[in-house]
C-alpha cells in the first residue's frame, strides 16, 4: 500500500508540474504572438480543415515566421464563374491576396518568404517605421509596435499581396462557460447565409485566432451584443445577389454583416474575408462601436467596406480594402419590408435615415480594384449626416474616384465634416459632384462646412485633381476649408495650383 502511495504521489507531482509547464508555455505565447492559443495545435487545426471552405486556404504564395516561429498565412481568392460582373474585370481578386495577423506586446522580428525563389521586388505599404531588411526572396521586418500595413512581390509579372495586421493583445475574452455567450474555440465552423447568432440568449459572439466561420450575419432589432476574437468570416460560399436571383446588391441577406434597427453593438477584432457585397453595414442603430476590423475584400464588384448609417458610431484602428467604397457615410439601405426568406421578397424598398456623430481614426484604406472611394460622403442617402469626424487614416492607392467622394442623387443635407491628419499616397483628392434624383434617390442633397487639416499628397500639383460640381444654387458644395495641404512640390495655397474641376455651385473655399 506504501508503494501504491508512494506511486499515486509521484503521478500526481508529474502531472501538476506538466499542467504547470503547459500553462507557462501558454502564458509565454500570449504574451508574444500567439494570443490566445497553442501554436502548433492552432496551425494544425486551421490547416486540417480549410480545404472544407469556399475561397479560402492556406497561402501558396507567402510564408511567414514570427520570431523563427511559423505563423500560419491564409489565402483568400474570388471563384470566378459565368454570371461575373463585367466590372470585375482583372481584379487582383482573382489571384488571390494573402493574409496574416497576430498579437504584439514586445518587439518581435516578422519575416515573410516568397514561395518562388526569384528575386523579389518587395514593397510595404505605407513605410512603416520599422527596420526593413530585404534579402532576395526574404524580407524580414523588425516590429516595434501593432500596425497594419501590405507587402508585396512580384512572381514574374503579377504582383501579389499580403495583408499583414500586428494588433494589441486581447483583453476582452469573455468566458467559455458564460451562458450567453457563442465561444468558438479554434476549428471550422459552417453556419449558412444570413444567420443570426443572437438567439436564444446569446450576447456575444466570440470567433477565437485560428477559429473560421463560413458566415454572413444578420442581425435585427439586437440591443447589447458583440461580435469579438481575432478569427475569420469567410464569405466566398455566398455568390452575389444579382447572380443569385433577383435580389438587388444591397438586399440585407446578401451582406457580409448588417446589424439593422439594433442599439449598443460592439465589433472587435474579426477579419472578415471575400464578402458577397457591402462586408458590414450598420442601418438604423445607436451607439455602435468597432475596432480592429479588418475587412479584407477580394470579393465582388461592389463589395464595399463599411457603411455608417446610424448615430454614434466610433470606428478605431481597422483596415479596410475593398473593389469599392471603403467607408460610405450615410446612404439608402434594404428596409427589410419582404419576407425572411433567402429568396426574392418581392421588395426593392430602400430606406435613408438620420445619421451623426460618427467617429473614425486610425484606418489603413486599400482600394484594391481602381473602383469607388475611400470616404464615401453619400450614394443617394436621405435626411441629413453631420457631425463627422475622420483622423490619422492613410490611402494606399488611388481609385476611379477619389479618397474623399460623393454621387450625390440622395437628398441629404451632408454638414459639419472634420477630416484631419491624413496621408494620400496618390493625387486624387476630391470626386464629389451633386446630383439629380438617380439610383433611387430622391436628389437635392447638399454638402456644406467641410475642413480638411494637415493632408500629405504624395504626388505634385498638376497630378492632384478630380472634381467638385454642385447641381444648382440650393443643392450645392458650400464652405470647405482646406489647412496645410501639403504636396511633392510645396504646400497648396490656391485651388487653381491643382486640377479641380468645379463649377459656380461651389462657393466659399478657405485655404490657409
Amino acid at each position: 500500500m506504501k508503494n501504491l502511495l508512494n506511486a499515486y504521489v509521484t503521478v500526481l507531482v508529474l502531472f501538476i508540474s506538466c499542467n504547470q509547464a503547459k500553462q507557462k508555455t501558454s502564458t509565454v505565447a500570449s504574451a508574444s504572438f500567439l494570443n490566445d492559443s497553442d501554436g502548433a495545435m492552432t496551425h494544425l487545426k486551421i490547416a486540417e480543415g480549410l480545404s472544407d471552405i469556399h475561397g479560402l486556404s492556406q497561402s501558396d504564395i507567402f510564408s511567414a515566421s514570427l520570431n523563427g516561429e511559423e505563423a500560419f498565412v491564409y489565402k483568400s481568392i474570388e471563384i470566378r464563374d459565368k454570371n461575373e460582373h463585367k466590372k470585375q474585370g482583372n481584379s487582383v481578386s482573382y489571384d488571390g491576396v494573402s493574409y496574416l495577423s497576430f498579437s504584439i506586446s514586445d518587439p518581435i522580428s516578422l519575416q515573410i518568404l516568397k514561395g518562388d525563389s526569384s528575386f523579389a521586388e518587395w514593397k510595404v505599404m505605407p513605410e512603416i517605421n520599422s527596420a526593413v531588411r530585404k534579402e532576395g526572396n526574404t524580407i524580414t521586418i523588425s516590429l516595434e509596435k501593432p500596425q497594419k500595413f501590405v507587402v508585396s512581390s512580384k512572381i514574374g509579372e503579377k504582383e501579389h499581396y499580403l495583408i499583414v495586421s500586428a494588433e494589441e493583445p486581447e483583453t476582452d475574452i469573455p468566458d467559455k462557460e458564460d451562458k450567453s455567450v457563442l465561444f468558438l474555440e479554434p476549428g471550422i465552423y459552417k453556419y449558412g447565409q444570413a444567420w443570426d447568432p443572437f438567439v436564444d440568449g446569446i450576447k456575444t459572439l466570440y470567433i477565437a485566432r485560428g477559429a473560421v466561420v463560413e458566415a454572413t450575419i444578420k442581425a435585427k432589432n439586437k440591443k447589447g451584443v458583440k461580435i469579438l476574437g481575432r478569427g475569420i468570416l469567410s464569405q466566398s460560399f455566398v455568390t452575389h445577389a444579382e447572380e443569385s436571383s433577383k435580389e438587388e446588391e444591397w438586399d440585407a441577406d446578401w451582406l457580409g454583416v448588417v446589424f439593422i434597427d439594433s442599439e449598443d453593438i460592439e465589433i472587435d477584432g474579426v477579419a472578415i474575408m471575400s464578402s458577397p457585397s457591402y462586408q458590414l453595414e450598420v442601418a438604423n442603430c445607436n451607439d455602435v462601436k468597432i475596432n480592429n476590423v479588418k475587412l479584407c475584400g477580394f470579393g465582388e464588384h461592389n463589395n464595399d467596406g463599411l457603411h455608417t448609417y446610424s448615430t454614434n458610431v466610433e470606428v478605431t484602428d481597422s483596415f479596410i480594402a475593398s473593389n469599392d467604397d471603403r467607408i460610405c457615410i450615410t446612404g439608402l439601405y434594404d428596409a427589410e419590408t419582404g419576407n425572411d426568406e433567402l429568396s426574392w421578397d418581392g421588395s426593392n424598398q430602400l430606406k435613408g435615415v438620420p445619421v451623426s456623430n460618427i467617429f473614425i481614426k486610425d484606418i489603413v484604406f486599400w482600394g484594391l480594384d481602381n473602383n469607388g472611394g475611400d470616404i464615401m460622403l453619400t450614394w443617394n442617402g436621405a435626411d441629413y449626416a453631420k457631425d463627422i469626424t475622420i483622423e490619422n487614416t492613410v490611402s494606399l492607392t488611388p481609385s476611379n474616384k477619389a479618397f474623399i467622394a460623393a454621387r450625390h442623387g440622395g437628398s441629404a443635407d451632408i454638414n459639419n465634416l472634420n477630416i484631419k491628419n491624413v496621408k494620400l499616397m496618390h493625387g486624387n483628392l476630391f470626386d464629389i459632384e451633386i446630383g439629380k434624383s438617380n439610383f433611387q434617390g430622391a436628389g437635392g442633397g447638399k454638402i456644406r462646412n467641410m475642413t480638411l487639416e494637415n493632408v500629405e499628397i504624395d504626388a505634385g500639383f498638376n497630378a492632384i485633381g478630380k472634381q467638385l460640381i454642385g447641381e444648382s444654387e440650393v443643392s450645392n458644395i458650400e464652405g470647405l476649408t482646406l489647412i496645410n495641404i501639403m504636396t511633392k512640390e510645396g504646400k497648396l495655397e490656391n485651388l487653381n495650383q491643382i486640377n479641380i474641376t468645379r463649377n459656380d455651385y461651389v462657393s466659399n473655399i478657405t485655404i490657409k
